[in-house]
């Protein structure tokens, strides 16, 4: 059996150190599923995105879009502006080369 406590040792001077940081096999099968879990999400919504992409032409998108942000003004508004700010850093970056 696997053992996976953490044994704690104190010096003189207060400081604590960590003997065996072993984490168990439990955590670690647990942390490898919530990866691989989270990966084949991305996955699956990048292949989505890039399917409504190739399918669509430019007019529907911008329908699209012009739809979703009079249904949602607030959420629309916080995504362009994120949208903004990573396109503004990524032309600055480009200018300072």
């Amino acid at each position: 059996m696997e053992r996976s406590d953490v044994n704690l040792d104190s010096n003189r001077s207060g400081v604590i150190r960590i003997r065996s940081t072993t984490p168990h096999r439990a955590w670690l099968n647990a942390g490898a599923a919530a990866y691989r879990q989270a990966a084949h999400r991305v996955s699956n919504w990048s292949e989505t995105g890039a399917r409504y992409f190739r399918q669509r032409r430019a007019e529907e998108i911008v329908a699209d879009v012009t739809a979703l942000a009079r249904e949602r003004p607030g959420q629309t508004l916080a995504v362009a502006a994120v949208l903004g700010m990573l396109v503004g850093g990524a032309l600055y970056r480009l200018g300072r080369r």
